[in-house]
């Protein structure tokens, strides 16, 4: 507990009060129209119509090895696309949230399988939230109680 302590008392707060960490990624969201091939991506091959949605290179590719390539530069594939864009910051609540950007980013790095690589800490405040801010202050003692503001 004193560790802990410690580190809340002199991590850097990201200029954050009663700051919190949290796991965050960016995530694509679907459904959204883009330039073309601009933030766009292959359907699943079970939900294309082959011989209606794919040019004939991309039909051939499928009919021999069963694949259809990622990319494709002929318009008659275009309907095999979805388009998509970034949300930057998306939070992952898997590991709900750390007292510090130390413990979160040792939780990343333990469990990069479970994230992308553009996952990292990310603080959130807990000023509205009095029952954490009470643990938080039991942590760091009621003598530091302003160090969190």
């Amino acid at each position: 507990m004193d560790e802990i302590k410690q580190k809340m008392l002199t991590q850097n707060k990201r200029g954050t009060s009663y700051p919190i960490f949290i796991v965050v990624s960016d995530q694509r969201v679907y459904g959204f129209d883009s330039d073309w091939r601009e933030g766009t991506e292959r359907k699943d091959i079970d939900s294309i119509d082959i011989d209606s949605e794919l040019c004939e290179d991309c039909k051939q590719g499928y009919y021999e090895n069963g694949e259809i390539p990622d990319e494709c530069e002929e318009w008659e594939c275009d309907e095999s696309f979805i388009g998509y864009r970034i949300e930057k910051d998306v939070p992952n609540l898997r590991a709900a949230f750390f007292f510090t950007a130390e413990a979160c980013d040792a939780h990343i790095e333990a469990n990069r399988h479970h994230y992308g690589k553009d996952a990292h800490s990310y603080a959130i405040s807990a000023y509205h939230n009095s029952e954490l801010q009470q643990v938080m202050q039991n942590i760091i003692g009621e003598e530091n109680k302003k160090t969190l503001d």
